[in-house]
């Protein structure tokens, strides 16, 4: 009985996933339909509304204490957390946006398919285990802080360089940090693209929570990825991690999260 239970919450869990994919892509849709009748003015107008809208969630979503969303609620508040996720990817992905916030912009595309991806990846394999949790937008106090201590260089750099003071102009220099720039967006990248090749590669086998007993069933996965590295879904996020603040020329924030 408590076995078909289980069964019968995994499903319906799945079937929460499927709408929160149905979601995600629908307001990410929608976005980019309203910026492709909206005039470039008001679509450049909105940069920092949209970038503290961004901001706002995920501290507000970070200090969700971990278990606090029941299973009652949990439905509801995937689903709105995909919406709001598919509504920024649709505004950043946006080539006039995307252009003119780079790198800011692919720094945020970046967590915002970090996050849906996780949730995606406990939905598909395992359902029964679905949460609000599965989002880990509620990382851990450190993270938020480690996020907005990130953000906080990097928009407290932009202010004072654009408005209150100006250093002279080098080609050189600015060539050397534009390599410096595009050298983290592809350690940034390559180190998500690592995690999830080890999410497809261990499948069940791979989960959020620390196992600290062996569980049946379990194997101790050695091919693909596996091969390359014991643990590439954590090397994969600490090359997101270092390479976004390489990306982003916060050279703070790399030492912090190196």
């Amino acid at each position: 009985m408590h076995s078909a239970l289980h069964t019968l919450h995994g499903i319906s869990l799945l079937a929460v996933a499927l709408d929160s994919v149905t979601v995600f892509l629908s307001s990410w849709a929608l976005i980019s339909v309203l910026l492709s009748f909206a005039p470039d003015s008001n679509v450049h107008g909105c940069q920092w509304m949209a970038s503290g809208a961004f901001w706002l969630m995920l501290v507000c979503g970070g200090s969700v204490p971990y278990e606090a969303v029941g299973s009652r609620w949990t439905p509801t508040v995937c689903l709105v957390v995909c919406g709001l996720l598919g509504a920024f990817f649709g505004y950043y992905v946006h080539p006039a946006v995307f252009a003119t916030l780079y790198p800011e912009s692919l720094f945020l595309l970046s967590l915002v398919a970090f996050h849906f991806v996780e949730y995606l990846f406990v939905a598909l394999v395992h359902p029964a285990a679905l949460s609000y949790d599965s989002f880990l937008l509620n990382n851990g106090t450190s993270y938020v802080i480690a996020m907005a201590t990130a953000a906080a260089e990097y928009y407290g750099r932009q202010a004072i360089v654009s408005r209150l003071w100006s250093p002279p102009s080098s080609k050189s220099a600015d060539l050397a940090l534009s390599a410096v720039s595009v050298f983290g967006a592809f350690v940034c990248m390559s180190g998500l693209v690592l995690r999830w090749l080890a999410f497809v590669t261990a499948r069940r086998h791979f989960t959020h929570q620390v196992a600290t007993e062996r569980v049946e069933g379990h194997v101790l996965v050695t091919h693909g990825v596996y091969g390359w590295c014991r643990h590439p879904a954590y090397l994969g996020w600490f090359m997101w991690s270092a390479g976004s603040q390489l990306m982003l020329l916060n050279g703070g924030g790399f030492l912090g999260f190196a």
